[in-house]
């Protein structure tokens, strides 16, 4: 279990979250209040397939995976989250179980907001209905992009992998358009669908077209404008 750490608010990280970073102040502090915060080292489930969804988590800092798991015990990963990303508003809304799990990649501060808040804080606030509204319409987009990620070639399912990871990456100390996206080949192997030695052959091909122009151990250097 994740253990709670200790910080003095969650204002900050409400503050960069597209969702609810747009509430009205005097709504942010009334959440704040309510809020409790969870730490997570690498490795470590915040949650579980299947488990009974009653809360909400904001991420502070770090990065989290998401992924499901196969009946036969197969994951696949979904996404990576960062900060300001709010994560588990599905079960809360839908009254439903987890519909996938969440683990911490790198040391992760999120903040927890009970369920019973959130859909009482919807019913006051046309902002934050709006946020959510926005939010799943992005979701089920996202579903049918990795439906089309598991479909074609490898090369072809990186492409747009690759230009969702960059569109959240840093240009920061970089060159251009050039993005720094820090993933590793076994990672982009699950968002795939497909083998290590695959997603390799996959991102020769699109370094020798020059969307990929630098690679090293769980780095990539893109040029999303070339995908």
């Amino acid at each position: 279990m994740p253990a709670s750490g200790v910080a003095s608010s969650p204002l900050g990280a409400l503050g960069r979250s597209p969702v609810l970073g747009a509430l009205p102040v005097a709504a942010l502090r009334e959440l704040s209040a309510t809020m409790r915060p969870v730490q997570l080292q690498p490795g470590q489930i915040l949650f579980v397939q299947g488990d009974r969804g009653d809360s909400v988590f904001v991420v502070e800092s770090g990065r989290l995976r998401v992924f499901r798991t196969s009946p036969g015990g197969k994951e696949r990963t979904l996404a990576y989250l960062r900060a300001g990303e709010v994560l588990g508003e599905m079960a809360v809304l839908g009254h439903l179980p987890r519909s996938a799990s969440v683990q911490a990649v790198d040391p992760s501060r999120l903040w927890r907001l009970d369920g019973h808040v959130l859909l009482r804080l919807l019913a006051s606030e046309p902002g934050a209905a709006l946020g959510i509204v926005q939010l799943l319409a992005r979701r089920l987009a996202d579903a049918d992009r990795q439906l089309e990620e598991t479909s074609g070639r490898v090369a072809e399912r990186l492409a747009p992998v690759l230009r969702r990871l960059a569109a959240q990456a840093s240009s920061r100390g970089e060159p251009g358009s050039v993005r720094k996206v820090r993933i590793t080949q076994q990672e982009l192997a699950e968002m795939v669908s497909a083998t290590r030695e695959s997603v390799n052959r996959g991102l020769a091909r699109l370094q020798a077209l020059g969307v990929v122009v630098r690679r090293s151990r769980g780095c990539l250097w893109v040029v999303p404008d070339r995908l």
